[in-house]
């Protein structure tokens, strides 16, 4: 009787857990475009632990109703386009995925983070800013570097006697200057705040 109670109460446990990653999905959404690979049958929870061991997973996608899992190196964040309705799968981004699904060789977050050591637990921090500036479409900014702290100089493409700077930002962000430049077109001043920031991020890890 006592074997039976504590069997009931593993199952219940493992449930709970279940239904409390379940909930950090996505519900009815599909990341299509940059799938790596396709493991079938499996379950969600081995789905997700299938990505944490692969260090360039950046997100997934399962289906519960065909037990399939696809690994993706991209993420909604990096390319939202790609992202479409589909009521047979959930998604699921890499860093939304719990610590406890990682083990201590598994970094938590995308490639090219460096490992620190901290007394706050394993999380992931932005470090850099991305490749793709805000300021593009209408300046003639060159990225040179991504490391928070780097400032850029360029000038408008409407009026170059205009310096223009830019600052990549500790939390992985560039500052914009475009709004200096005169007779920018309404579409393109759309176009730079709708660009969705790909961030690399840093591992920290547990003592």
């Amino acid at each position: 009787m006592i074997a039976t109670f504590t069997a009931i109460a593993v199952l219940l446990i493992i449930k709970g857990s279940e239904a409390g990653l379940y909930d950090l999905f996505t519900p009815e959404s599909r990341l299509s475009g940059f799938i790596m690979e396709k493991i079938s049958p499996i379950g969600m929870v081995m789905c997700v632990r299938e990505c944490s061991k692969r260090r360039f997973c950046a997100s997934l996608n399962f289906s519960r109703k065909r037990l399939e899992c696809e690994l993706s190196h991209s993420d909604v964040s990096t390319n939202p386009s790609n992202m479409a309705s589909d009521p047979d799968f959930i998604y699921i981004g890499r860093n939304q995925i719990p610590d406890e699904y990682f083990d201590s060789k598994t970094a938590s977050c995308p490639a090219k983070g460096s490992s620190v050591n901290t007394a706050t637990g394993s999380k992931c921090v932005k470090s850099d800013c991305p490749s793709d500036h805000p300021d593009t479409n209408v300046t003639t900014v060159k990225v040179t570097s991504t490391k928070v702290g780097t400032v850029l100089n360029y000038t408008c493409n409407s009026d170059i006697s205009i310096t223009l700077t830019s600052t990549c930002r500790g939390n992985g962000t560039w500052t914009s200057s475009a709004f200096l430049c005169p007779d920018i077109p309404e579409t393109d001043m759309q176009n730079r705040h709708s660009i969705i920031h790909t961030h690399t991020y840093t591992l920290m890890n547990k003592h």
